[in-house]
């Protein structure tokens, strides 16, 4: 969204091998669920009120819980040095997230639908 707003304006997009870009890590439930909130949100007013969007919206959301499965396999092999205690924390926030988001654009499109 952001990228289509700075080329609308007249700037140009390009490619810079050594830019690097950083998150702040979240360390807790709240800073997370915020942070895809609105990722989320802005998710959404992209696709709203296109009938074909909103329909691949709808079946991103239905699978966004299983969507946790398939990460699972990279956290338990991720070459961190970790506890296996802690892999399996961030496993279950994992699950929790992908199942809040799938709940969270259902949500969203049942409040927007058709507008």
């Amino acid at each position: 969204e952001w990228s289509r707003r700075a080329r609308a304006r007249g700037f140009r997009l390009g490619y810079v091998p050594q830019a690097r870009v950083t998150h702040p890590a979240r360390h807790d439930w709240q800073a997370l669920r915020t942070k895809w909130e609105k990722a989320t949100r802005e998710a959404w007013g992209l696709v709203r009120g296109n009938g074909a969007a909103e329909w691949r919206w709808l079946l991103k959301a239905s699978v966004m819980p299983l969507s946790a499965f398939a990460h699972i396999p990279k956290v338990l092999m991720h070459k961190a040095e970790l506890r296996f205690s802690d892999r399996l924390k961030a496993i279950g926030v994992l699950i929790r997230l992908r199942a809040w988001r799938g709940g969270e654009m259902f949500r969203l499109w049942a409040k927007g639908a058709g507008t």
